[in-house]
């Protein structure tokens, strides 16, 4: 296809909208703005009827309906077809299989992109107007940063990880089977912190560096695809390929979302029971999903600065309090220790964690002398699902924290989004998961078992003769002492449990599992109505304050996609499968993400002017435009060859019709008022 040059004059926007919509023949081009130059961007205005006319709405049409359409069919394929999460299992396993080298190698470019940011030229530009200071303070956004991105996570898996780790070391189910206790107990925290660490935080990084660029210094609307116009234009970003960005942003953040929110009222469940003895079943658990949606839309009424930044700042002080509250329960100079100890390993296997695909693993080779067993899952499960876990919540988490970080350098952006949250999560899973594998290493040492009890009786039949009868272990016997402290077997319980289960043998457990509760429970409700505000933007094209009916809709559709996932199979299984969709869907955005990489230098080296928007290249027409009516688009339905044809004629005349060819100065420019709207600076 032929491509065209945007003109200074473009760029200044100096042409008017009645002017952009001519071309040089009177006729009118398709209009700026709209899909196809059939469907337009955005509609908004009331209900008009008589009482309705308060009940506002503005919605992106095409992302709206087809985000819809897509969710809750989705659902409701869960919810009649029994074999969907089977199905869904088997696309897991595709991905995993023939893509984990892409999660990979994806997130290695985008660590060493952000890092290189960090140390560049591009480190100094400010993300906002040059005189206004940050929106928040340093404590607040490092509180809204952590809740949205790592909060929730953390206080579902900061016990549970370390603890599945060691117990696969322990049963030959991982490659670190072969160490001593204390070396795999050791490598079970590494491999954790390697989770939840700086590659990881890079993902958020490259989502969000663009999308706080684009609207804190340009002005643009928070949108995924704006990201998109120094690489392919506005005419496309706004267009068809905009449109898929964005809704493949909502569907990520949706699925996300609803399965961590179906996750989570698992451990808030399992909090009750061990608190309150409240039964764990699917009627309590539906309750209590709808009591954090009821929560969220309370709070996402209120907006960004009273509702999620205040709930923020809470949630923060009560990770605080839990967190000093265990160092010092616990055995404090045990966790010092560890946690020096546990940087210096991290960094002497930080490489080879990264660039691991456990190629041998994965194709079912193992020891089969040495009781090892087959490692081929556990890649797929732990480290590329977590890859693509992180980059299925990039979306959601890049705009909301590319909102909150107007004032910041591009150098203190990355530092905070990637620095202070491995810091802190370090931290936390030193504490929480090295006090738990005290409790597992204290517990083997114990000779405590999970599984039976042995109970020696005999038998008047046979004389002298002592029989072992195996009996399943109440939880009671999970519990031992050591060292004078009380400590329990936790990989005798559930994921859920564990973390209760740990907070039962310190002091002031009551009071601390009900701090843990409340904590957990304000975690959710950010994230849940954090993800509903973004879901708004983006289906209200951008629009910063959607009306308020369409932020209760979501929130309120998060609750309903989680309950009904909940209801199908109450062993979890349909959110299973929810959750591999969202892995599924993240490859797609792996590769948006790797474009927006690109995006982002050439965006950064147009702000210190080492390119020159005007002499950029960017389509003007093109096959979509050429269908723009519909009996073209019949044409190409009943003959697609004559259609190709017709559409490579059009190419060539209307884009070779506009060169000027009076241009002297060596710089190839089309006419003014020739694709006016192609790309705006």
């Amino acid at each position: 296809m032929a491509d065209t040059v945007a003109s200074s004059s473009q760029l200044a926007g100096e042409r008017g909208e009645d002017e952009v919509k001519h071309n040089g023949n009177g006729k009118k081009k398709p209009e700026d703005g709209k899909v196809f130059g059939i469907i337009p961007q955005e509609i908004k205005g009331d209900f008009g009827c008589i009482g309705c006319k308060f009940i506002k709405y503005f919605v992106n049409p095409t992302v709206m309906l087809l985000s819809v359409v897509i969710i809750w069919s989705f659902v409701i394929w869960c919810a009649v077809d029994e074999n969907a999460a089977t199905e869904i299992g088997k696309m897991q396993d595709a991905v995993t299989k023939y893509f984990g080298w892409f999660y990979i190698s994806s997130l290695i470019t985008f660590g060493l992109f952000a890092t290189y940011l960090v140390f560049s030229r591009f480190g100094d530009i400010k993300l906002g107007h040059p005189d206004k200071p940050p929106k928040y303070s340093i404590l607040t956004w490092f509180s809204m940063l952590f809740s949205a991105g790592v909060g929730v996570g953390l206080y579902f898996f900061g016990v549970a990880e370390p603890i599945f780790h060691f117990a696969d070391m322990q049963a030959g189910n991982s490659r670190w089977y072969e160490g001593s206790i204390n070396e795999q107990a050791m490598d079970a925290l590494n491999v954790s912190w390697f989770h939840w660490g700086l590659t990881a935080s890079a993902i958020y990084c490259v989502a969000a560096l663009p999308l706080a660029y684009q609207h804190h210094v340009l002005g643009q609307p928070l949108r995924e695809s704006i990201c998109f116009v120094p690489l392919i234009g506005k005419k496309y970003a706004d267009g068809i390929i905009g449109q898929l960005i964005d809704l493949t942003s909502v569907i990520g953040t949706m699925f996300g979302v609803a399965t961590s929110l179906g996750l989570g009222v698992l451990q808030i469940n399992a909090g009750l029971a061990f608190i309150f003895n409240v039964k764990q079943d699917l009627k309590t658990q539906l309750i209590i999903i709808w009591v954090i949606t009821l929560c969220a839309t309370g709070s996402v009424l209120t907006g960004l600065d009273a509702g999620i930044r205040r709930l923020s700042e809470i949630n923060f002080g009560f990770s605080f309090i839990l967190v000093f509250f265990m160092f010092f329960a616990g055995d404090a100079f045990y966790l010092l220790n560890l946690f020096i100890q546990g940087i210096g390993y991290h960094i002497q296997w930080i490489f080879e964690l990264t660039f691991s695909t456990q190629a041998f693993e994965q194709e079912g080779f193992y020891d089969t002398s040495d009781g090892s067993q087959p490692q081929d899952g556990w890649m797929s499960g732990w480290t590329i699902f977590y890859w693509a876990w992180w980059i299925a919540w990039a979306p959601f988490v890049g705009i909301f924290i590319a909102q909150i970080s107007e004032g910041r350098t591009v150098r203190e952006f990355i530092i905070g989004n990637m620095l202070v949250p491995t810091l802190f999560t370090s931290i936390w899973l030193t504490i929480f998961g090295g006090v738990g594998l005290y409790n597992e290493l204290a517990s083997i040492q114990n000779d405590i078992d999970c599984e039976t009890t042995s109970i020696a009786t005999s038998d008047d039949d046979v004389p002298n003769a002592t029989w072992f009868i195996s009996t399943a272990a109440a939880e009671d016997d999970w519990y031992s002492e050591y060292n004078g402290r009380k400590v329990v077997k936790l990989s005798c319980y559930g994921t859920a449990d564990m973390l209760f289960a740990l907070l039962s043998t310190l002091p002031l457990s009551t009071t601390m599992s009900i701090l843990a509760l409340v904590g957990i429970l304000t975690y959710f409700v950010t994230s849940s109505d954090s993800a509903s505000h973004v879901i708004d933007v983006l289906t209200a094209n951008g629009n910063e304050e959607p009306p308020k009916l369409q932020r209760i809709f979501w929130a309120f559709s998060e609750g309903a996609v989680a309950s009904v996932l909940l209801g199908v199979d109450e062993e979890g299984g349909s959110l299973r499968a929810l959750q591999t969709a969202s892995l599924v869907a993240a490859l797609p955005f792996c590769v948006v993400l790797l474009f927006e990489v690109l995006a982002t230098y050439k965006t950064l080296r147009i702000h210190l002017g080492e390119l020159k928007p005007e002499e950029l290249v960017y389509w003007r027409y093109d096959i979509f435009e050429c269908g723009n009516y519909y009996t073209s688009i019949c044409i190409a339905l009943i003959c697609p060859p004559y259609y190709q044809m017709k559409t490579r004629l059009k190419l060539i005349t209307l884009n070779e019709a506009q060169l000027n060819r009076e241009d002297i100065d060596g710089v190839i420019r089309y006419v003014d008022g020739y694709a006016d709207n192609a790309f705006k600076w």
